[in-house]
């Protein structure tokens, strides 16, 4: 689960934030947070880039998070949760995913990783 929140108050609504998780999980707030990593600013982009990328999934160029990311992004949109910034840098990032995929051969090899699984256990035959 990722949470991208762009507010005027950073520390208080990411507080509220893993507050509401705890409260819907059914957790403390201590309980959870050791769980949880929290980037910002420049690293949040960065990383929304790099997982649009397929670089930052256990199988490297795995689309599924790309289509992934591109659902949430549309729901959010029809919920109207997204405001100019984060439809910005999502719209960004989408984009830099699709073309990584058309113009390098980062996702040659296996798509998810069941199918790495399956390729390997051919190897091994």
């Amino acid at each position: 689960l990722e949470i991208y929140l762009l507010t005027q108050n950073s520390y208080e609504s990411i507080r509220e934030t893993i507050q509401f998780l705890a409260d819907s999980c059914g957790l403390s707030f201590q309980k959870l947070r050791p769980h949880l990593f929290v980037l910002s600013h420049q690293e949040a982009v960065m990383h929304l880039m790099r997982v649009t990328a397929g670089l930052d999934s256990l199988i490297l160029g795995e689309g599924q998070i790309l289509s992934q990311v591109k659902q949430c992004y549309q729901t959010g949109q029809q919920h109207l949760g997204i405001g100019p910034i984060l439809n910005h840098l999502f719209k960004q990032a989408i984009s830099a995913g699709k073309r990584i995929r058309t113009e390098t051969s980062i996702s040659t090899g296996a798509v998810s990783i069941s199918s790495a699984a399956v390729e390997l256990a051919q190897i091994k035959k």
